[in-house]
């Protein structure tokens, strides 16, 4: 109930070819995290240390374990299975981890079963079908006396209508249509964790299908206090904190921002970094302004930690976009595949790949 009062949604699978791919994802997390963790993690690290095969690491491990993330990739752009299944068509596959491993995986004796089933247009199509029910859900949610219809057509085509008296009213669902960032996030090992962070994906979702038995969920996090959305906001949050602390050291001064400060921030808080000599290296960050607005909430307090310590394989969790949250702390190995959901409306134009898009 938490969760879904965030926006936060827990799909599981339901039809018997949704079972049967969560059957696939749990047998190629449980070859590449228990069965055959040495091999693959020297497949992994080759590619980490020659910088090729999209494969590197994330914040939040531990001394003795790495978090790596390794990227699917899909050089024919085509969700068709024939074209890719990694079996079957093995094109450059040394210079992809994602591909070398599901190779290892599906030419075993455990993995050959699956070589119909483990495909990256299935699993593309596993993650947006999760996405459709999520919506179909809201829609009912928020539109009770809308009769909603859903046909799905194979595995990746959705057709959705609403049907009432006045059509002038009837709900527009937001339908994701296209994946970007699509990658494996794994770690062979104990980890210590995320920092709480946001990854400034409004308008899109962030998909987590978690793969491996017992999988702890992300964390998301509802926040306390008040909202930080602009400089001044900003300024008089630092204020109030350090009369707080003033208080709790029994300090005589009244510690307050600079003067210099507040004045650089109020002056130029509108203006783009890419202006400014001192700070044209985090152009592409905007103004000071669009990152308070964007990522000022990480200054609130956390009211409650959100998230299960364990889920089946095929559980897929769906939050928005520019959610407080954190890869959970692991007792053991982990793994699960992750991707951005983005709606139609964006023309099915998919985020420039960028590091921290993702959850450890």
């Amino acid at each position: 109930k938490e969760l879904d009062q965030l926006g936060v949604q827990l799909v599981e699978p339901h039809t018997p070819s949704e079972i049967a791919f969560a059957d696939a994802l749990d047998a190629f997390s449980h070859f590449v995290l228990c069965e055959e963790p040495e091999r693959c993690q020297s497949i992994i690290d080759k590619h980490v240390h020659h910088g090729s095969g999209g494969a590197g690491l994330l914040q939040g491990g531990s001394d003795a374990y790495d978090i790596y993330r390794i990227t699917i990739q899909d050089e024919n752009h085509d969700d068709h299975d024939d074209h890719n299944n990694v079996h079957n068509n093995p094109r450059d596959n040394k210079n992809n981890a994602s591909f070398e491993l599901m190779r290892e995986f599906l030419m075993s004796n455990q993995g050959k079963q699956y070589k119909s089933i483990l495909t990256i247009g299935k699993l593309k199509s596993y993650m947006l079908g999760m996405c459709e029910r999520r919506t179909r859900k809201q829609s009912q949610q928020q539109y009770p006396y809308y009769e909603y219809q859903h046909e799905c057509q194979h595995e990746c085509q959705h057709e959705h209508t609403y049907h009432h008296d006045d059509d002038e009213y009837a709900p527009s669902p937001t339908r994701y249509t296209t994946l970007g960032n699509l990658m494996f996030i794994l770690s062979f090992g104990p980890t210590n964790g995320q920092v709480r962070h946001i990854d400034d994906m409004s308008g899109n979702v962030q998909i987590c299908l978690y793969m491996s038995e017992n999988c702890a969920t992300t964390l998301v996090y509802a926040l306390g206090g008040s909202p930080i959305t602009n400089v001044q906001q900003l300024i008089d949050y630092w204020n109030s904190t350090a009369k707080q602390h003033q208080h709790q050291q029994k300090q005589q001064a009244s510690p307050k921002v600079p003067e210099l400060l507040v004045h650089i921030l109020t002056t130029y808080q509108h203006v783009s970094l890419s202006q400014l000599r001192s700070a044209h290296y985090f152009s592409h960050l905007g103004s000071l302004h669009t990152n308070v607005e964007r990522f000022g909430k990480l200054y609130r307090p956390v009211r409650q930690t959100l998230g299960l310590p364990e889920t089946d394989p095929g559980t897929t969790l769906i939050a928005g976009g520019n959610e407080v949250h954190a890869g959970p702390p692991t007792k053991g190995p982990r793994m699960f595949a992750f991707a951005i959901g983005i709606p139609e409306t964006k023309n099915n134009h998919p985020p420039p790949e960028q590091e921290g898009h993702d959850d450890g």
